[in-house]
């Protein structure tokens, strides 16, 4: 941008200096010589073809400068919903790996138990249920962790079977 912003003033300064050019040209007092009188109208018709020459450059300068902030508006929208699409899967991560250090934990803690009582040679059902249940706990939280993975795999590769490589 700061080479369009030096563009643009640039062309303004050019702009000031035709102008003021030309105002001159009209206040000033025609010399004596007849010959000038002629010249004089020249310069004038000459430099406001150059001012709109400078004009119609400038409106094009202002028309890139439209394109491209219209650009950048559409990528930094782009990039904010990328961003948001991202914090929300990492959020999602998060949640999944504190599902599974707790499911894990359970089944430590059940299978300590467990390895307690059987050396006690005392088998204890509910144990034995709790363990099976912490177990399956783990199993289901590491599913829901991989089917989460999954679906972020396939976000990414949607838009290039869609044909859309460079999203």
């Amino acid at each position: 941008m700061s080479e369009l912003d030096s563009y643009q003033k640039r062309i303004s300064a050019a702009l000031d200096t035709i102008s003021e050019i030309v105002s001159r040209a009209g206040t000033e007092e025609p010399p004596s010589e007849p010959t000038a009188v002629g010249d004089d109208s020249q310069t004038v018709t000459r430099l406001e073809e150059k001012l709109a020459r400078e004009k119609e450059r400038v409106e094009k300068q202002n028309e890139k400068i439209e394109v491209l902030k219209e650009r950048r508006e559409t990528f930094t929208t782009h990039m904010e919903e990328k961003f948001s699409k991202l914090v929300a899967r990492i959020e999602g991560f998060e949640m999944q790996v504190q599902r599974l250090k707790d499911a894990n934990a359970q089944l430590r803690d059940s299978s300590t138990n467990l390895r307690e009582k059987n050396l006690e040679l005392l088998g204890d059902a509910n144990e034995v249920n709790q363990s099976m249940a912490a177990e399956l706990e783990a199993l289901k939280a590491v599913r829901a962790a991989d089917v989460q993975e999954m679906d972020a795999i396939l976000d990414e590769l949607k838009p290039l079977v869609e044909g859309r490589t460079n999203a």
